[in-house]
């Protein structure tokens, strides 16, 4: 896994930063203006990261990191690739998704989620069942990893993606 990592990283890390400004999970309740849909001591980091920086962005500290996002594999892997981040908009971790829109659509859904995906941990403000009861009916497909399983299992993602389009 490692020459995979090592190889891949940089090109792939660029996919998911730009795949995750489009679709990380952004309030679930439109009247809260300052609503971040994750543990308050998330908010309030999110909220201080953003404000330390020039363009209202922000960027989890390096034992968040660790601890939620990428648990499953050793320091040196997590050493190798944090440092390849991108800091991530503000905005699209505390403005609301109007999935009205996508609702109207009737555009076939399918919601995919790794096993050990710790980002939001279990409890009140964990990933499910909140963020998959956002899409009725889409069926729900796990597949195992951290949050970053695109690096660490890909292939079990890929094949949780084609389930996912063939569903």
């Amino acid at each position: 896994m490692a020459s995979f990592i090592d190889a891949q990283a940089p090109s792939v890390m660029c996919v998911r930063c730009k795949c995750r400004r489009s679709t990380i999970g952004a309030s679930e309740n439109a009247n809260k203006s300052n609503s971040v849909p994750a543990s308050p001591a998330y908010g309030e980091m999110f909220r201080a990261s953003a404000a330390a920086s020039p363009d209202n962005s922000v960027m989890f500290p390096f034992e968040v990191f660790c601890a939620a996002f990428m648990q499953d594999v050793s320091p040196e892997t997590q050493k190798l690739v944090y440092p390849l981040l991108e800091r991530q908009p503000f905005h699209t971790m505390n403005e609301s998704l109007d999935l009205d829109e996508w609702e109207r659509l009737q555009l076939p859904s399918s919601y995919v989620l790794s096993k050990d995906d710790l980002a939001l941990p279990p409890g009140e403000f964990a990933w499910a069942p909140r963020f998959p009861a956002r899409l009725p009916g889409a069926p729900l497909i796990y597949t195992p990893g951290s949050h970053e399983s695109l690096l660490i299992q890909p292939e079990p993602l890929a094949e949780a993606l084609i389930q996912a389009a063939a569903a």
